[in-house]
């Protein structure tokens, strides 16, 4: 185990926690609001400085849309458009991931579904992949945007979490109070707990980035 690692993620753990108690009095827009920007915060100091992250709609090319998603981490070489400061439309190929969060994952979760529902509508279509060791069948024509479910409380098991996510809504859940992660398969961290659930969350996202870097868009079939 990395000292180094495991201690900036310890301190990371606190500082999400310590915001979001500090705005459980808060209206409910205003505590949806902190928990973007913690969460935004954490992630955009550690996903590599190639790929944005921000909040919007994403649209394939039969014309389907997911609606508002909550982060949204972009491939910045594929052009989306900023239909606000805050808010973007994003090629469905230009997606590495979403990540829905949540002040309550156990109480939130028919919220996580609908938007799995339509997100899960999106497909993207990839031309031929650069050699950088990415697994082709992950970014095949039927598999989804990889998408992820972060809750500040929710389920305070591991066997809890892992029964949510055998129901497909998701490829990954962190509950970061207590500090719990289990993903799919098909990523390569499965599960964690403590510090370390930040971590896995983290591997699995590096590992969808890697997709959308290696592909070539078809953007004419946007048009056609």
């Amino acid at each position: 185990m990395n000292q180094l690692i495991h201690e900036r993620l310890e301190a990371t753990l606190k500082t999400l926690l310590a915001g979001f108690d500090g705005g459980r009095s808060a209206s409910s827009a205003t505590r949806g609001n902190e928990r973007e920007a913690f969460v935004h915060s954490f992630l955009e100091r550690v996903v590599p400085p190639a790929f944005r992250i921000a909040s919007g709609d994403i649209t394939d090319a039969a014309g389907n849309r997911s609606g508002q998603l909550d982060l949204v981490i972009e491939f910045p070489f594929v052009p989306s458009m900023a239909l606000t400061t805050t808010t973007r439309t994003y090629l469905a190929e230009g997606v590495a991931a979403v990540i829905e969060v949540k002040s309550d994952l156990s109480n939130q979760w028919e919220e996580v579904r609908r938007t799995s529902k339509a997100l899960r509508a999106l497909k993207r279509s990839y031309g031929a992949m650069a050699q950088f060791g990415v697994n082709p069948q992950l970014a095949g024509p039927k598999d989804p945007i990889p998408f992820f479910a972060v809750g500040f409380a929710g389920w305070a098991k591991p066997d809890t979490v892992a029964a949510r996510l055998a129901e497909g809504v998701v490829d990954g859940i962190l509950v970061i109070d207590p500090g719990i992660y289990v993903g799919t398969q098909k990523f390569p961290a499965h599960s964690a707990e403590g510090a370390w659930s930040l971590w896995c969350l983290l591997m699995n996202i590096q590992h969808a980035t890697q997709i959308v870097g290696g592909a070539q868009i078809n953007m004419l079939a946007y048009a056609t």
